[in-house]
């Protein structure tokens, strides 16, 4: 079958050459566009490849919407006469070239093959033709035509002397600087095919003959040159680079930099060193006296707080009291840090050798940093390895401080997920032990080319870290020193966005009369289930029970835990149960509650391990079944000891009551325990913890409590635990908005009894109706006011006992 174009250059009608019918099937299934058009340019006929090319549905679209000379159809105006005076002097085109306008506006390139048909009398009865899109092509020209353009002005325009030679000496390309400094300095104007060497003065032939010669012969090089002038000495730093054409050396490419400026700033930067050592030595003197001044009143503060610790305190108000010794104690070691940072330089930095527990020195430094981790809602953890040995000699202040620094970056560098610290051994004999310590966490990482510098004085990954985060980028290099001192490595694993692994290894004397184990025998065999979403959690807490010899089983969801627990109830019934209060779906709390609830179940021990931001007091503990807390991060042997102290009978002494606040969910999981007062359940749907304050407030005022959701989410999840009478709903929360959760509310077949009030900041006319056509009962304006909450109450809220 003939191709469209070979018809079309055959100089014969179509029809002439083929039935109608292949003529159609060529012209409707050909890739090209093809077209016939009047000589004044109205599109007669015209193929789906061509309709499609400019942007049109069908090929009657183009037709009846494109007239190439009333809609303008090619950009340069002048084309579209060029291409009719060329149609009528020669009946034909070939490669017309144009940039024409698609349907949509956009713009395009087409190359055109067209010829004038004519009738018997000789006059032009139409065009035909056929067009190829060729804007691939024109773009790839021009940025080849720009690419050369931008290649000569940056070579043109370089304050660098750029030029090339053959074999010859001769010039063959050089850029304008080089140009410049021959007029300048010889008065010579240099050409294409000169003998550069000729251009010298004769003194300096010798030696650059020699220099392209090494170049000539396939050396790459850089050297620096000082050249004399009368005006003064110059600098120049030039490489020479062999040209390579077909695996042999044609000629030799030449870079000239002229550095005297550099030179120069090198020689005063030299002199400027020597001042600044100078400099330094009063900053040191400075330093020392300003450390004196802050370690007297920080040792008042130390030892008072070690005199407060000797008086009768609540188990709670000893911690805090711990807290502030611990951290007086690192305050001080940062102190000393900064003074002994230049005897660490000196190599006159010694260790403190001296008996230590390993296990006190990392769970003091978890201590110090939990309540900054748990502020920010991280899982902060430690984990020695069963085979670590922990009655060790040597420096514990020094060690403590590199952890300290490793995790107190860590928790800074981290918004979400987790920070864990792992001990593990390299190492051991009958005298010493070789340690690795990790810290690993899920935050913002670090770039490779940041890593290298981490560790040098002074240092950070890049200055927006001191801008947003602060720190004087001297404690990794501190940290690094120490760790030399300790014969280990120190080193960093990080990816940009995925977290990091800071590591070190350490060694470690061991002591001669091992202190005594904290594991006691008396919980062996003890059937345990730890439950936490956490997945590094529990597998230390697990490691933890298994070293004393229970038996653990270990759950990831209150869901699941409530099914094993069931499950092993007629069986071999677990006997403790260590949850975690912050969990999804369903915390720590309301786990408890249900365990407790079923009567299959509810004589399991609880402990609950949970943060210093969201203590239990001793009536929220009783209330859940739960029989002791324990703040995180966890200590192995605080651990054991509330274990010990509930297995045995011992309920821990009642704390005061710290936090006031009313616990809120995190979504979505189930509401925090009901607080009301009038045996009345009401629920607060607010996202704005202030406003959340305010409506407790006026509860509380009239002889009310609620439970508290943050969103519409929460709020579902809270009516899957228990009914409630009356919903306070606001309209505008995050996640699923007050309409939206009452509609799905009024869905369910229960919701009947169920009164939804809309508590909105929205004043605005039609909003009352809003409210009420999503399925709520009332309307409530904030500012909400305590009588217009109280009418509220007692209009929807009659039947209430007091």
């Amino acid at each position: 079958m003939a191709h469209p174009l070979q018809l079309l250059e055959s100089g014969e009608p179509m029809s002439d050459l083929h039935s109608e019918e292949m003529y159609r099937s060529i012209f409707e299934n050909a890739i090209e566009g093809i077209f016939q058009t009047t000589p004044a340019g109205q599109y007669l006929n015209v193929n789906p490849a061509l309709a499609k090319m400019y942007g049109y549905d069908s090929t009657q679209d183009l037709v009846a919407g494109l007239t190439a000379i009333d809609n303008q159809l090619y950009v340069d105006h002048t084309r579209r006469p060029e291409f009719v005076r060329i149609m009528q002097e020669y009946g034909a085109v070939r490669g017309f070239e144009a940039e024409i306008y698609r349907k949509d506006g956009s713009t395009m390139w087409i190359s055109e093959n067209a010829r004038a048909v004519r009738d018997a009398s000789g006059q032009i009865s139409y065009y035909e033709g056929m067009v190829e899109d060729i804007t691939e092509r024109k773009r790839l020209e021009d940025e080849l035509h720009a690419s050369e353009q931008n290649l000569s002005a940056l070579i043109n325009n370089i304050d660098d002397a750029i030029w090339s030679i053959d074999t010859g000496y001769r010039l063959i390309t050089f850029n304008a600087t080089f140009s410049h400094i021959f007029e300048e300095a010889y008065g010579v104007k240099v050409k294409v095919g000169d003998v550069v060497i000729d251009l010298l003065p004769p003194e300096w032939r010798a030696e650059d003959i020699a220099l392209y010669d090494r170049a000539l012969a396939g050396e790459k090089f850089i050297i620096e040159r000082r050249y004399q002038f009368p005006e003064g000495e110059c600098y120049y730093e030039i490489s020479y680079n062999p040209i390579r054409t077909n695996d042999t050396i044609s000629g030799v490419a030449v870079f000239s930099k002229d550095i005297t400026e550099r030179q120069r700033a090198h020689i005063a930067l030299q002199a400027a060193m020597v001042a600044a050592e100078s400099s330094n030595r009063l900053k040191s003197e400075f330093l020392a006296n300003m450390s004196h001044e802050i370690r007297t009143p920080m040792n008042g503060v130390i030892g008072m707080t070690d005199l407060l610790l000797m008086t009768d305190l609540t188990h709670e108000q000893r911690e805090f009291a711990r807290t502030v010794r611990i951290s007086g104690e690192s305050l001080l070691v940062v102190i000393n840090d900064i003074l002994d940072f230049s005897k660490i330089e000196a190599g006159k930095l010694d260790l403190d050798i001296t008996d230590f527990d390993l296990r006190e020195v990392i769970d003091n430094t978890m201590d110090l940093l939990a309540a900054q981790a748990h502020s920010k809602g991280l899982e902060l953890a430690a984990f020695i390895r069963p085979e670590v040995p922990l009655d060790l000699r040597g420096d514990p202040g020094r060690l403590r401080q590199i952890v300290n620094n490793l995790v107190g970056n860590a928790v800074k560098f981290t918004s979400q997920g987790e920070v864990i610290v792992t001990v593990s051994r390299i190492s051991e004999n009958a005298t010493h032990a070789v340690l690795r310590f990790e810290v690993r966490d899920t935050g913002i990482g670090i770039e490779p080319k940041a890593q290298a510098r981490l560790f040098q004085a002074f240092s950070q990954a890049d200055g927006s870290t001191t801008r947003k985060y602060g720190g004087t980028g001297l404690g990794l290099a501190i940290s690094k020193k120490l760790v030399a001192l300790m014969n280990g490595e120190i080193k960093v694993d990080s990816e940009p966005g995925k977290g990091s692994s800071f590591s070190f290894t350490a060694e470690f004397e061991k002591q001669t009369l091992a202190l005594k184990s904290v594991v006691r025998h008396d919980l062996s065999g003890l059937r345990v289930l730890i439950v936490d979403d956490n997945a590094t959690n529990r597998e230390i807490l697990d490691h933890h029970t298994r070293m004393w010899k229970m038996s653990s089983d270990l759950a990831s969801s209150a869901r699941q835990a409530l099914e094993m627990l069931r499950n092993e109830s007629g069986k071999d019934p677990y006997e403790l149960v260590i949850l975690d209060m912050q969990m999804p779906e369903i915390d720590g709390l309301m786990l408890a509650r249900l365990i407790k609830a079923d009567p299959d179940i509810a004589s399991v021990r609880l402990v609950m391990l949970t943060s210093l931001g969201n203590q239990l007091d001793s009536e929220d503990m009783k209330k859940a079944g739960i029989e002791a807390c324990v703040l995180k991060p966890v200590k192995q042997s605080r651990l054991f000891n509330r274990i010990a102290e509930v297995m045995a009978g011992h309920q821990p002494l009642a704390r005061k009551k710290t936090q006031t606040a009313t616990l809120t969910m995190k979504s979505p999981i189930t509401p925090p325990p009901n607080l009301t007062r009038k045996p009345v359940r009401i629920l607060l749907a607010e996202d704005n913890v202030i406003n959340q304050k305010v409506a407790l407030g006026l509860l509380n005022n009239i002889g009310y409590g609620a439970d508290v959701a943050n969103n519409g989410l929460e709020v579902l999840a809270a009516l899957d635990l228990r009914p409630y009478d009356l919903i306070l709903m606001d309209c505008q929360m995050p996640e699923l908005d007050g309409y939206e959760t009452t509609q799905r509310i009024r869905a369910r077949p229960d919701s009947a009894s169920m009164r939804i009030v809309a508590m909105t900041a929205n004043a605005m006319r039609g909003e009352s109706e809003k409210c009420l056509e999503a399925g709520m009962d009332d309307y409530l304006s904030k500012p909400v006011r305590l009588e217009a909450l109280r009418d509220m109450l007692s209009r929807w809220m009659p039947e209430k006992k007091e």
